[in-house]
């Protein structure tokens, strides 16, 4: 009796899985896929947004050679005009200049400071520009130095036509912020 039972529940389960499965089949509504935009709301008001630069015309005059620390120097050199700054201030900090327009014929610096005097930094720059030629150039080199510093600006290309722009990024290696800075010396 125990044996027939156990066979009877058995078919009964059979039979409860054949119906459950094919009442799945039959009433499962097919999936389908549809394509939806995904709108994301902005997080930022562009009244909150701080520029990453401050521009000013430059005045006109003669080309630079390539970066390397010269002198240190403050902005407040005679004739000597700021095109764009950046700072930021805390422990690692970071400050960028990014595609910075530099009038050709002109002569830059790139200065290198923080507002606790002397901070160690590295960073990197780049540099490109249409020649005169037609041809394209672009240069590329590192930062690595203590605060204050300063750097000449050269044109990637012998003569510039046209397109030269010009970015920088420097993190200090500590406490103090950083800030860069390119002047425009060429009415000095």
């Amino acid at each position: 009796m125990g044996r027939r039972m156990a066979l009877v529940m058995a078919m009964l389960m059979l039979l409860l899985a054949a119906m459950a499965c094919s009442g799945i089949s039959q009433s499962a509504p097919t999936p389908t896929l549809t394509m939806q935009p995904i709108v994301v709301p902005p997080t930022l008001t562009p009244e909150a947004l701080a520029p990453t630069a401050t521009l000013a015309s430059p005045p006109s005059a003669a080309a630079v050679p390539l970066p390397t620390v010269l002198f240190t120097a403050t902005v407040s050199s005679p004739g000597a005009v700021v095109v764009a700054s950046h700072e930021s201030k805390g422990q690692f900090a970071i400050a960028m200049l990014t595609g910075v327009r530099l009038t050709p014929g002109h002569s830059y610096r790139l200065m290198v400071s923080s507002p606790a005097g002397q901070a160690s930094f590295h960073g990197e720059w780049s540099t490109s520009a249409l020649g005169r030629d037609g041809m394209p150039g672009v240069k590329t080199g590192l930062l690595d130095g203590t605060t204050p510093a300063t750097y000449e600006i050269m044109s990637p290309v012998q003569t510039v036509a046209r397109d030269w722009l010009y970015s920088a990024s420097a993190q200090n290696r500590g406490a103090g912020g950083i800030k860069l800075t390119i002047v425009d010396i060429t009415g000095k």
